[in-house]
Formats: structure tokens, sequence, C-alpha cells
């Protein structure tokens, strides 16, 4: 099988929040807006696709028509100190501030929409004797 791409696709009732804080918060563009279905883009990643669909659309099954809720959105970034900053002034609700992990990543969560939770992460410098610890890596030489 060959895939052409692959799309991320989030049930939402609420698809213009949804949207304006990809777009205003994360940087994406819309690439299609029917009302109902969002397409957007990211120009730093052509490749990357997030699509919102509302929650109660005819072409989602009936029995799953009930939001995105219980998920993470996931994105690496550079800078993630500084998104912070702009998630706070935008007013949403962090869930955990910057936080330094010992497997190298420096991570916020944030309240997104529907019960999604935002997860950005920036590769730091793993702690190597946690790394050896949990059998990931050897210890630094």
């Amino acid at each position: 099988m060959t895939f052409e791409r692959c799309v991320t696709s989030l049930f939402t009732a609420e698809i213009e929040r949804a949207r304006d804080r990809y777009v205003e918060l994360l940087g994406f563009r819309v690439d299609l807006d029917l009302g109902w279905f969002v397409s957007l883009r990211h120009d730093a990643q052509p490749d990357l696709e997030v699509a919102l669909t509302v929650a109660d659309h005819p072409s989602i099954p009936a029995d799953r028509r009930t939001g995105a809720g219980g998920m993470a959105m996931a994105f690496v970034v550079e800078g993630v100190d500084d998104r912070f900053e702009v998630l706070v002034a935008a007013g949403v609700e962090i869930l955990q501030p910057p936080t330094d992990h010992p497997w190298g990543q420096r991570q916020v969560l944030a309240a997104w929409h529907d019960d999604v939770v935002l997860d950005l992460v920036e590769f730091t410098e793993p702690d190597h004797a946690w790394m050896a610890a949990n059998g990931l890596a050897g210890e630094e030489s």
C-alpha cells in the first residue's frame, strides 16, 4: 500500500474556535474552509496538515459524533518557552508550564479545544545517567 499523505482529522463542537487557535497561536493557515470542514496547513512544514470537522456533521457516523476529547495533539517545536508566552497572553489554560524531562524534552501542556490537550515539545540534551538507567542509551563517553 502506498499513502499519498496522512492527515490528523479532529471532530469538534467549536470549529471556529479550534480553527482560530491553530491559526493565531501556532501559525497554521487555512487551506480550505467549508464551514463544517477546515483544512489547515503550515508553511514551515508543507506536509503537515490538520483537518477539523464539525462533530455532528452527517459525514461522521452517528455513534462517533462525540467530539475529539481524550487525546493530545503533539508538536515538536523550537522555542517552546516563546510558544508558552503566546498561549498565556492569549488566555489559554496552561495544564503544565515549561518542564524539563530527563529523556531530553522540554514540554508545555495546554487545554486546547474539545478536551484535546496541546502538547508542545522541544528536544533538549537528555540526562545520560537517566537514559542508561532506563535502558534507553549507554553512558555518555
